[in-house]
């Protein structure tokens, strides 16, 4: 890499150039000492930063009060709700074409912090912000205190979304990687799986062998 250039600080980075946006990949640890200092910066006019902001509650909270103060935008790398069909998926909610939301499954691949969150980031994006229930680990957490954990979410009332539940699991990755969010309507299913690739859609329809009733 001819080309790159290393600074001892970032103080020295934003000092020796002239930049208006900023995109944080560094080690996990280092996100949020690093990202309150870039947003001292007047310059900085957005900020893309890998997750997590921070591994507590409360410096999170505070760093984005400071991005809001600022009027700064930081977006957090969730990239799954700029897929435009997931996009378009939450317009179909949104529209009422589905009816109303019955229940959530999620399926992420072993660790709440790098691969759970994004789970919750993409209900909060299709069904509106939930309400943890309860969390319950499901495995020892890693080195850096990322481990497996189930959690149990209440979604809010909406117009096009009733009050109704869902859970995230966290499936052991030895054998596979997995992303899944099978979401259940009034008027059919939605499963969104393949990492988030593939979108499948289900109407419900007559049972051939229980005449008075409907399947899906």
């Amino acid at each position: 890499f001819p080309q790159l250039r290393l600074y001892s600080s970032v103080e020295e980075f934003l000092a020796r150039n002239e930049c208006d946006l900023v995109s944080l990949c560094a080690p996990d640890t280092l996100h949020e000492s690093l990202l309150e200092q870039v947003m001292g910066s007047d310059r900085i006019r957005g900020v893309w930063c890998e997750k997590p902001l921070s591994f507590n509650t409360l410096p999170a909270k505070r760093l984005v009060q400071i991005a809001d103060a600022r009027g700064l935008p930081v977006q957090v790398n969730y990239w799954r709700r700029f897929v435009p069909e997931i996009r378009q998926l939450q317009q179909e909610i949104i529209s009422g074409k589905w009816g109303l939301l019955h229940a959530v499954n999620g399926y992420y691949a072993e660790t709440i912090v790098h691969n759970g969150s994004h789970l919750a980031d993409l209900t909060s994006f299709l069904c509106g912000m939930p309400t943890l229930i309860a969390a319950h680990p499901a495995g020892k957490a890693n080195l850096r205190g990322d481990g497996p954990v189930t959690v149990m979410v209440e979604l809010p009332d909406q117009e096009h979304i009733q009050k109704a539940y869902g859970v995230w699991h966290s499936i052991p990755r030895q054998q596979y990687n997995i992303f899944e969010l099978d979401l259940l309507f009034e008027n059919g299913r939605v499963c969104i799986g393949k990492n988030g690739r593939q979108i499948e859609r289900y109407s419900y329809e007559k049972d051939q062998d229980f005449k008075s009733l409907n399947i899906l």
